[in-house]
C-alpha cells in the first residue's frame, strides 16, 4: 500500500472482501510525527469462511492530518484461513525448493 489513495483502496477491499468487518485496535503508540497502530480484524469472507488476522498501521501526521501511510498485515493467515490446501500446496513447493538449493 502506498499513500492515502493506496490506503483507501486497501480498505475499500477490506470491506467488499469482508461485509461487516470489525476491527479491534489493540494498542496505539505516537512519538514525533508517527502513530503507530496495531489492530485484529475479524469477519465473514464473501466466500462465507470466517478470517482472523493482525495487522500494523504506521501514520506519519502533519498539521493535524494525515500525510503518509504503511501497513503489514499477516497475509499467510488470510490464506490459511480462506484456502487451505493452496497454503499447504505453497508451502511443499517452499520446502522443495529450499532442499533442491541446498549444498
Amino acid at each position: 500500500i502506498k499513500g492515502i489513495e493506496g490506503f483507501k483502496k486497501f480498505m475499500t477491499w477490506i470491506h467488499n472482501s469482508f461485509p461487516g468487518a470489525h476491527f479491534t485496535l489493540d494498542d496505539l503508540i505516537a512519538e514525533g510525527d508517527k502513530v503507530v497502530s496495531f489492530f485484529t480484524m475479524k469477519g465473514t469472507h464473501k466466500s462465507n469462511k470466517q478470517a482472523n488476522f493482525q495487522g500494523i498501521v504506521i501514520s506519519r501526521i502533519i498539521s493535524g492530518k494525515e500525510v503518509e501511510v504503511w501497513e503489514i498485515f499477516d497475509r499467510l493467515t488470510i490464506a490459511s484461513q480462506l484456502a487451505p490446501a493452496w497454503v499447504k500446496v505453497m508451502l511443499r513447493f517452499i520446502e522443495k525448493q529450499m532442499l533442491k538449493d541446498r549444498p
